[in-house]
């Protein structure tokens, strides 16, 4: 995994780099530990809070090992207690999604309770942050009316009961729940690269639509008969690079008039895996320092 966390009990994802380690930790026991005549470093998972060690830290980025693999920077879970840091936990294992991501393929479902209140809490606390990373990651600006539908389809989900759906991908899984949903409530956000990519190759394949410089889709004026514009996600799973897994799904924008369809975009998107929780702990940090003066 590329993050780590150096406090139980708090949301922390700090990013995987060598300064942000030593920053986090000082370079002090028990992160730092001398194991069997080898110095070791050693956090916190932030999903699962079990001890990882961490995987070339104070080496080139791209360690090659001993079978010639280039080998990144990493933390990686361990199965046994670390003296003064923590024991390791088999359950909180078994439920962690940087150990064990799902696809949504997977049907299996996690008991209401504390994990399931905290995605639920999220969603209610930090919407804004939500619509922010979908616009970011994916591209598109959802109208109010579109986000409502959103959250009225993860709600009929029962999405925050998923184990596939995490406090990490959340405002992805939130999207792929949304089902098919009309493109004309939306527009590309173009403060992004990703609404600049999304734009310019909706321009480029669509038959019927076009959408301005600034991302608003209209109907070709020439076009006088009902066009039918959507988009929905699919194909939800995960993959490996480097003993890291990462999770992903697709964007696919579709156009049909008249019986014939049209499906012009279909956009890899690579979960963010950081950006969203981070975000709501620059809030929490901020709202914190208000609060200090007042």
């Amino acid at each position: 995994m590329r993050v780590f966390k150096v406090t139980k009990g708090i949301e922390q994802h700090i990013k995987v780099s060598e300064n942000n380690f030593i920053d986090a930790t000082k370079r002090k026991y028990p992160f730092y530990q001398t194991v069997r005549e080898q110095k070791k470093q050693y956090a916190f998972c932030p999903d699962c809070e079990n001890p990882v060690v961490m995987i070339h830290l104070h080496v080139d980025d791209q360690f090659v090992d001993e079978n010639k693999r280039k080998v990144s920077m990493h933390a990686r879970h361990i199965k046994n207690d670390v003296a003064g840091l923590g024991d390791y936990n088999q359950e909180a294992y078994d439920n962690c999604n940087y150990a064990n991501p799902l696809s949504s393929t997977s049907k299996t479902q996690r008991s209401e309770g504390t994990s399931s209140n905290e995605i639920l809490n999220l969603l209610k606390v930090y919407p804004d942050i939500i619509d922010t990373v979908i616009k970011r990651s994916i591209g598109i600006k959802a109208s109010q009316d579109l986000f409502v539908s959103m959250i009225k389809n993860f709600k009929e989900e029962q999405g925050h009961l998923y184990r596939y759906v995490t406090k990490v991908n959340l405002p992805y899984a939130f999207a792929y729940m949304s089902d098919s949903q009309n493109l004309f409530f939306a527009s590309f956000d173009t403060t992004y690269e990703a609404g600049k990519n999304l734009l310019a190759k909706f321009n480029q394949n669509s038959k019927w639509c076009m959408a301005t410089r600034y991302g608003k889709i209209f109907r070709k004026q020439d076009i006088k008969q009902f066009v039918e514009l959507t988009f929905h996600f699919t194909d939800f799973d995960y993959f490996e690079i480097d003993e890291v897994k990462y999770q992903r799904f697709y964007l696919v924008i579709s156009e049909k008039v008249d019986g014939e369809e049209n499906e012009m975009i279909r956009e890899e998107i690579i979960f963010d895996q950081y950006y969203f929780l981070n975000s709501i702990n620059r809030r929490i940090e901020y709202q914190g320092l208000v609060n200090s003066v007042y």
